[in-house]
């Protein structure tokens, strides 16, 4: 664990209403002024994780060996300027969704800096996936028309494929399959994206028929078998893409029913989940945005189930709740805190569900927005939170038996002041 910044895993008594742990080790690092800042982070070649800006002027960059938080590049102003990122090499691009340009952060010189050609709009992409061969990044269009590629050996970008129209939120993020395709889940597309890179190009194609609209599905899980799961948001059914499943060959795209169902608090049947991890086992644990129960897809057989208690009796929020997580070294999958007040864990070999707060109720909206692993220790980006939250579960089932709760530590930073703007 970090070792720096205000220690929530030592101390002499529990704070008010805290909860065990299970083991779970946490920590805030630094302190970070404003809201939306940071939408998503990478793990850089030099072993440090930075933070995408969104609101934020600057990028973020952690140290998980000490837990230095600090600021790095030129400052950009704006909102929502850039919406995830990936790794290529040395160098991370993060994907632009209101600013015009690519950002480029290069961890073997320390530099910042804008590339490629400037695209006009907003909304432009969400997400992208590296190609197999590492040379070429591959954005998922949201509002944009078309597919951008950045071409990592040169720092070029360039539009590819055919126009997709000009709908909103039509894919959110990208996923490659063992076959070296990449897919984008259908939010309000009425179709699958596929893009199959070919060294400097690449065909983009469409698969399968739904129906327009309706913020459908919320990304997606690869499985074990290659099939690529969509998250059930607003849909009440499972999609699963199953790559050269059909009898010729061919892709095919089928939802699974359900029926889903969203929280008790809900009449529309909405943001029932918006992310998912692929389990030890080979399932698929959904995190609860609004519903109340988590959701394990069982990739083998094609079905799913909710597995665990009600989530109204362990958790006080009830929109919104966890959107992204990881899967631990003990096994056990946890959700980052979005407007939830605790973190979510799940043993998916069990079914057990459970909330732990190592601090008493983790306060505020819209706190940690995606997350970043090193070592088994989670790093969560701050959105309006005003610090870096990290997560550490035990390293084995040894580890899991120690039933004291984590405190707050030194005193050097209050819990409440770490909380949102």
């Amino acid at each position: 664990m970090p070792t720096s910044g205000a220690s929530l895993s030592s101390g002499t008594s529990p704070a008010p209403g805290a909860k065990p742990a299970h083991g779970v080790e946490c920590e805030l690092l630094g302190h970070v002024a404003g809201s939306e800042k940071y939408l998503g982070g990478v793990l850089g070649a030099d072993g440090c994780v930075y933070a995408v800006p969104g609101k934020a002027p600057r990028v973020l960059k952690i140290v998980p060996k000490t837990g230095e938080v600090v600021t790095i590049g030129p400052a950009w102003r704006g909102s929502f300027k850039w919406l995830r990122g990936v790794r290529c090499g040395h160098k991370i691009y993060c994907i632009p969704c209101h600013h015009e340009r690519v950002l480029k952060i290069d961890t073997s010189t320390g530099e910042v800096a804008l590339i490629g050609d400037s695209y006009a709009g907003l909304f432009k992409w969400h997400g992208a996936v590296v190609a197999a061969d590492g040379c070429s990044v591959f954005c998922i269009p949201q509002k944009a028309e078309r597919v951008l590629r950045i071409d990592a050996t040169s720092d070029t970008t360039s539009l590819i494929g055919p126009s997709l129209g000009a709908m909103h939120n039509k894919w959110y993020g990208g996923l490659r399959s063992p076959d070296g395709a990449i897919w984008g889940v259908p939010t309000n597309a009425s179709a699958c994206l596929k893009i199959v890179p070919h060294g400097a190009s690449a065909t983009v194609s469409l698969v399968g028929s739904f129906s327009p609209g309706g913020y459908k599905w919320h990304g997606g899980v690869v499985a074990p078998d290659g099939c690529v799961w969509g998250i059930p948001a607003n849909a009440d059914t499972l999609l699963r893409i199953v790559p050269g499943g059909g009898v010729d060959g061919e892709d095919i795209a089928v939802q699974i029913s359900g029926p889903i169902l969203s929280g008790q608090h809900r009449t529309d049947g909405k943001y029932k989940y918006l992310g998912a991890v692929l389990a030890r086992d080979g399932s698929i644990i959904c995190f609860p945005s609004d519903a109340d129960f988590v959701l394990r897809i069982d990739t083998e057989t094609g079905s799913a189930h909710t597995i665990g208690g009600s989530l109204r009796a362990m958790e006080r929020i009830e929109q919104n709740k966890w959107q992204n997580g990881f899967l631990g070294l003990d096994g056990c999958v946890y959700g980052i805190p979005l407007k939830a007040e605790s973190i979510l864990r799940v043993v998916p070999e069990t079914g057990e569900v459970s909330t732990i707060q190592p601090c008493g109720p983790l306060v505020g909206l819209n706190k940690w927005e995606g997350g970043v692993e090193v070592d088994g220790v989670l790093f969560c980006m701050p959105l309006k939170a005003r610090s870096v939250l990290s997560i550490a579960p035990p390293r084995d089932g040894r580890d899991a038996e120690r039933k004291q709760p984590a405190t707050l530590g030194d005193g050097t930073i209050s819990w409440a002041q770490c909380m949102t703007d």
